[in-house]
This record gives C-alpha cells, sequence and structure tokens, in this order.
C-alpha cells in the first residue's frame, strides 16, 4: 500500500526534505510504503494443557507454530530523474505474548533495514546495502525456504532484463553463541583487582550468492527455470578453551568453508490463481548447517565441516477450480553431519508430504481440511531407546475460516484448527519419557486463529 504525503507547510518538513528539493530544482515524490506479516493462535491439547507441536522432522506443517508478527516499513524517494531510493525497516516480534505468559518482553528483533536504489540507470539494474532477510520462493505449508533463504548484512545487486534475472550479493555475520566465532575474556589490569573485557576471538563468516533465472511463455502458461549457489567462508582462529576437565590454553579454530548448489523450476497461470514449483538442492560443508547456525556438533576430529552435506528435492503445488481448490506440498530430505561416523543418529532421512483441499462458500467461507505424513529413518539407534527407530506420524486437521476471497491464499484469514495426530510407538520414543508427547497414540490440537499479510516486501524479488 502506498500513501503519498499531503502538501504540507514547511514547518512541517525536515531539514533534509528540504536539502533534497533545493539540489534537485524539482519537487521529489515522497512516498510511505507499509506492510505486515502475523500470526496469532490460542490452543489445547483436550487434556488440560496447551497444543504442543508433534513432529519427527525439521519443517512440520505450519498450523501449530507460535505467535509472529512482521511490520514493513518503507519510505520511497522518486526524484527528477525518475531514479528511486527505498529504505525498508521491517522490525518483528516472535515467541509467547503477554497476554498469554504474563511476561513483558517478547523477543524483538530487526529482519529488514536496507536502502535500495533502481532506475537509476538505462539498464533494469537495482542494487542495495544493508540487512534483510534474502529469500526466494516458499513451501507455504511448511513454512520452508527449499533453495534460497539467507539472513544477511551486506550489499547486493539485481539485473531484471525483460524475462530474466541475475541476483548476487554478498554478505557477512558473526555468530555469538558458544565461542565459535566470536570470544571475550577478562585480562587484569593494572590494580591487580579488576580485569576488563578484550576480544579474543572474532573471526567472521562470509556469504555470498548468486541466481540467474529464465522465463519462458507457452500460451497462457509461464514457465521458469533458476540456478541457484552460495558460497561460505570462515577464516582460521584461535579461542581460548577454559574448561573444568582441561588445562587452560588456546585452542586453534581452522578456516572452513560451504557451498549450496541449486535448480529450481516453476509454472503459473494455467489456472487462475495457481502455480507449482520444484526445488532441487545440495547443500555441504557450513552451509549444510545453515547460516545462522553454530555447527559445534557433528563436527570431524579436526573441528571441520567438509564432510556435512544436505540434499533436498522439494515441491509445492496451488490448485484453484473456482469454488474449490487444493494445496500440494512435501520434501525428501538427507542430512549427514561431519563427523564422520557411518551409523549416526544425526544423520537421516526425512519425508513428509501433505495436501490441504478447500471449498469455497460464497466469497468469504472456506472449508478447508488437511492430511499430512512424515517419515524419519536415521542411520544410527535411537539414545532414548537404543533401537533403529523409524518414526511416523499422521496429521489430519480440519480447517474452516473466514476470508477476504476465495483462494488458498486469501489473506487476512480467521480459522478455527483441529488436528488429530497418530503417533506411533517408535516416534513416541524420541521424546522424552516425561514428555506428555510420549504418553498417547493418538493425540489432539484444538485452536482458534488468525493469519494475514498485507503488501508485504519480505522477499529479494517484488
Amino acid at each position: 500500500m502506498i500513501f503519498p504525503f499531503a502538501d504540507a507547510s514547511v514547518t512541517c518538513r525536515s531539514m533534509w526534505w528540504l536539502f533534497v528539493q533545493a539540489w534537485a530544482g524539482e519537487p521529489v515524490q515522497t512516498e510511505f510504503l507499509a506492510g505486515s506479516y502475523g500470526r496469532v493462535q490460542a490452543s489445547t491439547d483436550l487434556a488440560g494443557g496447551g497444543g504442543a507441536p508433534v513432529n519427527v522432522v525439521s519443517h512440520p506443517p505450519r498450523l501449530e507454530l507460535d505467535p509472529y508478527l512482521e511490520l514493513d516499513l518503507g519510505w520511497q524517494l522518486t526524484l527528477p530523474d525518475k531514479a528511486r531510493f527505498r529504505v525498508m525497516v521491517t522490525p518483528a516480534v516472535s515467541g509467547p505474548l503477554f497476554h498469554y505468559d504474563g511476561n513483558w518482553g517478547d523477543v524483538f528483533t530487526l529482519r529488514n533495514l536496507y536502502v535500495e536504489a533502481d532506475q537509476f540507470a538505462p539498464t533494469p539494474l537495482t542494487v542495495w546495502a544493508g540487512s534483510r532477510m534474502y529469500r526466494g520462493d516458499d513451501l507455504y505449508l511448511l513454512d520452508f525456504w527449499p533453495m534460497d533463504n539467507l539472513n544477511t548484512i551486506g550489499g547486493g545487486a539485481r539485473w531484471t532484463p525483460p524475462k530474466s534475472e541475475v541476483s548476487l550479493h554478498v554478505g557477512m555475520n558473526r555468530l555469538s553463541d558458544r565461542e565459535w566465532q566470536y570470544q571475550e575474556v577478562v585480562v587484569p589490569t593494572s590494580d591487580g583487582v579488576s580485569g576488563e573485557k578484550v576480544v579474543f576471538l572474532d573471526r567472521q563468516r562470509v556469504v555470498g550468492s548468486l541466481r540467474l533465472g529464465r522465463e519462458f511463455s507457452v500460451g497462457e502458461t509461464t514457465l521458469r527455470a533458476r540456478l541457484y549457489g552460495e558460497f561460505h567462508h570462515l577464516p582460521a582462529g584461535e579461542r581460548l578453551k577454559d574448561d573444568a576437565y582441561e588445562e587452560l590454553g588456546v585452542e586453534m579454530l581452522p578456516s572452513d568453508r560451504g557451498s549450496v548448489i541449486g535448480a529450481q523450476f516453476s509454472a503459473w497461470g494455467f489456472l487462475p490463481q495457481s502455480a507449482t514449483h520444484l526445488w532441487v538442492r545440495r547443500a555441504t560443508g557450513l552451509a549444510a548447517y545453515g547460516d545462522l547456525t553454530v555447527p559445534t556438533d557433528g563436527l570431524a576430529l579436526d573441528l571441520r565441516s567438509a564432510k556435512a552435506q544436505t540434499w533436498t528435492i522439494a515441491t509445492s503445488t496451488n490448485l484453484e477450480f473456482g469454488p474449490a481448490g487444493v494445496m500440494f506440498g512435501g520434501y525428501v530430505a538427507y542430512q549427514q553431519d561431519a563427523d564422520g561416523q557411518a551409523l549416526d543418529f544425526d544423520d537421516r532421512w526425512e519425508v513428509i508430504a501433505l495436501a490441504r483441499p478447500s471449498v469455497y462458500i460464497g466469497e468469504h467461507v472456506a472449508l478447508s481440511a488437511e492430511v499430512s505424513h512424515q517419515h524419519v529413518r536415521p542411520n544410527g539407534l535411537n539414545p532414548r531407546s537404543e533401537a533403529f527407530d523409524q518414526p511416523d506420524i499422521t496429521k489430519i486437521s480440519f480447517l474452516p475460516g473466514l476470508q477476504t476471497a476465495k483462494g488458498g491464499f486469501a489473506r487476512p484469514r480467521i480459522q478455527a484448527i483441529y488436528t488429530v495426530n497418530f503417533v506411533d510407538a517408535e516416534a513416541r520414543r524420541f521424546f522424552s519419557e516425561q514428555d506428555v508427547r510420549a504418553q498417547r497414540p493418538v493425540q489432539h490440537y484444538l485452536g482458534i486463529g488468525a493469519e494475514w499479510w498485507i503488501n508485504s516486501q519480505r522477499t529479494a524479488t517484488p
């Protein structure tokens, strides 16, 4: 949504605005951009407790997600020569709400904080710098980005000639968890009593990405192919090892790296509001753990991640037929850490598939259902049961709702959710014996909630 500023007196304008106007010699068009994504839900397990997610795969159905809010705020300046500069700020809040747990302090962060410029050259080039979510297309039913999903601070460029795309970026991070990339230590001071903190370890991970895309038209249908790659690099460093079981000393941390290569094939336009996607992705080394994960578990003896890898094949489809529609989705993935152990519980196959049919009554009532099945096959014994467990969970959900229009993606939406989970014995052994999810083969989830997106600016492409 775009809200042009109304004419106002000079006293209502900031000094920078006066400077820009004077420098340009002509009026500068300024627009305010606003959007939001959010969800909130109350639930019960029908046994006196809150509704608990019952899953064994890494990316389960999105029906049981915690409350979350993003506010997309932007300011766009269009100069007399048509060049545009856009400032985007996206504060986000997650976690249990104050109304539920009574704690005034939900998790707050900034998901986007960047400036983007385009139309400043005779070629369709966009450049940006700052901090942002840098994403492609998602598998909505699982709240999962199968190919490109980075959180980066850096900069990039996107060139978009007709029916084509070239996007590249370079960013960095320095994760503070577990003293893997950053460590502060206390050193003595001259007075011999107090100490001061100094940075002992400081190594930034550099992440680069490149995406190439091309569209083709076949009648009313648009086909698109994308190739994608990432490169991760972490320099060597030293950290002070202060372990209760070992002597104080300096530990060498070697340099490390990782990569991603992926492809995506998409089609849309064959039916109104319908689209389908297929992703294939392979990640190795650091990239197999993700850009915001500290890979301190499952490393090789030399503390490198080179042997880690993941393979993912994922698909997502939405079909609309006027008074009815259906969504499909799922993935098959193989995960292997870097420790080189052949029989390792952390190395595993994961499979999940789901379908969500809907019938629309009038313009605003949607009667939906969702059926999903998830299966995990580890390469080693379950440490809880010391058995070769291969868990299976089947979910059947009913989702009556009110929404703005017909369609599987029409939002805002208010809905009730009832899910019955069929959890086999091997899946129950994936949870602690004291966990209620380990105690019942049939488990229930009843909730009421809402989800919305309004003019969201969350992705790397419009």
